[in-house]
């Protein structure tokens, strides 16, 4: 449970950051319209609480111009974004398939 908490306070803080950057995209309403999220989804994951679907994470993803995953890098600064430099294999295939997913999410739409 700890480990999820984690990880849903890693995305508050990137999106959070991401829509302080944005002019367009600076108030829940906004952000969940450009999303074709409820503004509802939006507030609960800006406070870091409630769960994410891959698709509800790849919608605020795409409305603020980033991938899916930059959302899930702690400490993620558009400038400077993280590359997968090395990894095991079990790492290697859980990020191939994750942008599997995100492709197939997008290509749906």
């Amino acid at each position: 449970m700890e480990g999820r908490h984690r990880l849903a306070e890693v995305v508050a803080e990137n999106v959070r950051r991401l829509m302080n950057a944005s002019t367009q995209l600076n108030s829940n309403q906004k952000l969940a319209s450009a999303a074709g999220l409820g503004h509802g989804t939006i507030d609960r994951l800006r406070r870091g609480e409630g769960n994410l679907t891959i698709e509800s994470l790849a919608a605020i993803a795409d409305a603020l111009g980033t991938e899916p995953w930059q959302l899930l890098v702690a400490n993620w600064k558009p400038s400077s974004p993280p590359v997968l430099l090395e990894g095991g294999d079990r790492e290697l295939a859980l990020f191939k398939r994750f942008t599997q997913l995100c492709e197939d999410i997008h290509k749906r739409e």
